[in-house]
């Protein structure tokens, strides 16, 4: 038997081999694809950027949210799952408008967060937050005409929290986006 008649005869068992290893390491890559996904931000070009997430051994317990006709501002607090202590990211925005706290129930996860972006005066902000999770849908500012949506889903809500915002702000949240985990 010749060369080429031996190498044409293992060709479909090189293939088939070919094929398992590509299944295994894109089902390996899947599982750690997940580990980490940052979403956005969406929104106008002005601010500070920042990136708010949780530390070691540290859960999503509260987001507070400023807002009246816009988002004024985010904060996120964090709860560390072995020593029970809180900690509080810096406030991202202005003072003005009406806060509210989203405090997270035990097992209650973020199922999405969405929202609509457009002018105030010269710039673009955040205009419209949507805050979705497992239990209830909580809404704030307003949608005026012209604005252009986002929305940022929860990739895995099995195994996935949110984990951090990232974003830019200034008097106004500008810009806003998510990280999971």
């Amino acid at each position: 038997m010749s060369i080429n008649q031996r190498f044409t005869n293992f060709l479909p068992k090189i293939r088939a081999l070919s094929v398992a290893c590509v299944v295994t390491l894109l089902a390996i890559t899947s599982q750690s694809a997940f580990s980490a996904a940052r979403q956005g931000p969406s929104g106008g070009t002005g601010g500070s950027t920042f990136s708010d997430l949780a530390g070691a051994n540290e859960v999503l317990e509260l987001i507070q949210v400023r807002h009246g006709t816009a988002i004024d501002a985010v904060r996120l607090c964090f709860r560390n799952t072995s020593t029970g202590a809180f900690r509080f990211a810096p406030h991202r925005g202005g003072s003005g408008g009406t806060l509210y706290n989203i405090s997270l129930a035990p097992g209650e996860k973020i199922n999405y967060i969405s929202g609509y972006y457009g002018d105030w005066g010269s710039i673009q902000v955040v205009r419209k937050l949507y805050v979705v999770t497992t239990s209830r849908v909580l809404s704030f500012g307003s949608t005026p005409a012209g604005s252009r949506y986002f929305r940022y889903s929860n990739p895995n809500l099995a195994s996935m929290n949110l984990d951090g915002l990232t974003g830019a702000s200034g008097a106004l949240v500008d810009a806003l986006g998510v990280y999971w985990e």
